[in-house]
């Protein structure tokens, strides 16, 4: 593996474990439908820092690793974003994906965003719903 593809799967991985957070977070927000206040991740995960050389001008911390993180996951389809005034709030749809989406090539389109292989589509079903309605992905047998 050369360099690029190391740091490109270790930011995947940190934007997993990011939404792996916000999915515990969501009980806390279920007044507000489970949306997660930005600055609360932010501040939690101590995700501000200043991206200026040192010798550059920057007044204080900023947001850009985590802005960049969650662009990661919005652009995977795994968490939704809202704006309400000035403030921002995001929520995971993993488990609505893992629980809703269709097959194809065998596993849902879903489980390959979050990594999880074909071997690990098997056990999906094995997975409880919290929507009653919805019937898990499963692999195919091939």
């Amino acid at each position: 593996m050369n360099r690029k593809q190391t740091i490109h799967n270790l930011l995947g991985q940190a934007a997993v474990e990011l939404l792996s957070f916000i999915e515990e977070s969501q009980p806390k927000h279920k007044a507000i439908e489970c949306w997660v206040p930005a600055a609360e991740l932010k501040r939690e995960l101590e995700l501000n820092f200043v991206a200026v050389p040192k010798s550059g001008k920057q007044y204080g911390e900023k947001g850009w690793v985590f802005a960049s993180l969650m662009r990661m996951l919005e652009d995977q389809g795994l968490v939704e974003y809202r704006k309400s005034g000035s403030r921002a709030y995001y929520r995971s749809l993993r488990h609505r994906l893992l629980c809703n989406m269709e097959p194809i090539n065998g596993y849902s389109v879903a489980a390959e965003a979050i990594g999880l292989t074909a071997e690990h589509a098997v056990h999906i079903r094995q997975v409880k719903c919290k929507d009653a309605h919805a019937e898990p992905v499963t692999a195919k047998p091939q």
